[in-house]
């Protein structure tokens, strides 16, 4: 969801932009992401460590725990809630919704975010116990993630001493994956972050370091393994130099090395089981959308094998089934356009799902189907059915000015049958589902 507007930082700033933009985990503008109902676990509260202050990897003590694990209870939000972000004159709101046709304001982002035409929500995403909702916000005066409390509606920056994006939550619903870029107060020489893992109560954190001692700007992507137990990350240290993948561990004492490839490699996605993970690759160079390879590969990075070519560079992540047996993706149907391959809102696109075992493509949503160009955002529901996003053509900032569909697949022998879902929200930068 990403490359959407010029960046006033330096070089490298840019360049992270340009990684960022490719795979940062979630959809151009209204997103639709139906979220598992998960389990609520430990609280570990973690300490700032930073550059210098790390511990090294391959050192004797850990720097976080050895796992995440799932959480065990849910928090208590009505079935079917969607929250909503919504561009006014003051900036975006937060809005949630309980049935259709019924919205509530929740809070106005800070600092009047949204008020400048560049600012833009690039994502929301609600922990596995729904019990946090991370907002990550774009704008030229720097990137930042809020964290809202559902449980009390309140909103603050997390983590409050740097700018960066959200990359995951990790599967215990109290912490998620972020990559820092610069710190919100002064500019050290002690400053140089890797990856780190945020604690949303308390907004600390303890940071990974990267092999070579490369910055937090070279991560492209990051993601925990459905256990909590290991975290599959990919860093590109600039343009040109294609990628390299590591499967590390939470605790920071092991960064294993998986593949090195050409292109910049991302949108990760593990397998519910565990045993595989999903990627996509992507031509190094400066054009920010263009198709990608849709890979499967096992954790130790084995077993690489193309399966499709997906869209490339809008963020949006290959989806399991719940049985793990298939993987939904977002199909670029326009890979000639020149325009599409610079303006996030000209996609055309459709939804198809690629059953693993044969290899065979369905497409389960195409324009000629909703009526919309862009069709998006695919998600599984645990009964099996697949909800997306279909949207109109936009040339605002990240693609956020359009109105959205939201579409229910469900399959019926042979058959798939197409239902579009009710919303509170006709206008809307990026939703996330309760399912």
């Amino acid at each position: 969801m990403r490359s959407i507007k010029g960046q006033k930082y330096s070089t490298w700033r840019r360049q992270a932009r340009r990684r960022q933009s490719r795979y940062h985990g979630r959809a151009v503008c209204a997103v639709l992401a139906a979220m598992v109902l998960g389990l609520l676990g430990l609280l570990w509260l973690a300490g700032n460590s930073d550059g210098a202050g790390g511990t090294a990897l391959g050192a004797a003590q850990p720097i976080g725990p050895r796992a995440y694990p799932p959480a065990v209870t849910k928090a208590a939000l009505p079935h079917g809630r969607t929250y909503a972000v919504i561009r006014q004159a003051e900036g975006y709101t937060l809005m949630a919704s309980d049935a259709p046709g019924e919205a509530v304001l929740v809070a106005l982002l800070p600092d009047h975010f949204g008020s400048a035409a560049t600012d833009v929500v690039a994502a929301l995403a609600l922990s596995s116990d729904q019990r946090w909702l991370a907002i990550d916000g774009m704008g030229d005066h720097g990137d930042r993630v809020w964290v809202v409390d559902t449980a009390t509606n309140t909103l603050r920056l997390t983590p409050p001493d740097a700018i960066g994006n959200f990359l995951h939550w990790l599967p215990d619903g109290e912490h998620f994956l972020f990559r820092p870029f610069l710190p919100t107060g002064a500019l050290t020489n002690g400053w140089h972050p890797g990856l780190w893992i945020v604690d949303a109560r308390s907004g600390t954190h303890v940071n990974l370091p990267l092999p070579g001692d490369l910055p937090a700007t070279a991560i492209s992507d990051a993601a925990p393994s459905p256990d909590g137990t290991q975290i599959i990350l990919s860093v590109a240290p600039g343009l040109g130099q294609g990628s390299q993948v590591y499967l590390a561990t939470p605790d920071g004492l092991s960064m294993q090395p998986l593949f090195t490839s050409t292109a910049v490699v991302g949108a990760f996605a593990w397998s519910p089981d565990g045993r595989h993970i999903a990627y996509e690759t992507i031509a190094d160079s400066t054009v920010p959308f263009r198709p990608a390879g849709l890979w499967v590969m096992d954790t130790a990075g084995g077993e690489q094998r193309q399966i499709a070519l997906a869209d490339g560079g809008h963020g949006f992540v290959p989806a399991w089934s719940p049985d793990g047996t298939r993987l939904a993706f977002v199909a670029r149907l326009n890979a000639s356009d020149p325009l599409a391959n610079a303006s996030a809102g000209a996609l055309v696109s459709a939804v198809q799902v690629a059953a693993l075992a044969t290899g065979t493509l369905t497409t389960v949503a195409a324009p000629a189907q909703t009526g919309q160009p862009r069709n998006i955002a695919p998600t599984w529901q645990p009964d099996g059915t697949l909800t997306f996003t279909a949207m109109a053509a936009s040339t605002g900032y990240g693609a956020a000015l359009a109105p959205a569909a939201f579409w229910r697949a469900t399959p019926l022998g042979n058959t798939l049958r197409l239902a579009p879902i009710q919303s509170a929200f006709s206008l809307a930068a990026s939703i996330a589902l309760v399912p």
